[in-house]
């Protein structure tokens, strides 16, 4: 080992593991579906533009007729 890579911390005559660790969640919070996730996101975005689905479509990334279709979707089209 070269004094530069044993200064990096690098150890080249390591062996490779026999095994991959197993996989972490980035998430560890109580389970929810894309859906419900979808659903509060835009209800929030929604909250803090007090209702204006054009400033929230601009927020999200997505078309006005797309947070239309959404809330139609989650039946909630009237309400706000």
């Amino acid at each position: 080992q070269s004094p530069p890579a044993a200064a990096a911390g690098l150890d080249y005559g390591a062996t490779a593991p026999t095994a991959a660790a197993p996989a972490q969640s980035l998430y560890s919070g109580p389970s929810m579906t894309l859906e419900e996730m979808e659903k509060g996101m835009i209800l929030s975005t929604l909250e803090k533009v007090n209702g204006n689905r054009t400033r929230a479509a601009d927020i999200l990334g997505v078309s006005v007729r797309t947070i239309r279709n959404k809330l139609h979707h989650y039946g909630l089209a009237k309400t706000v």
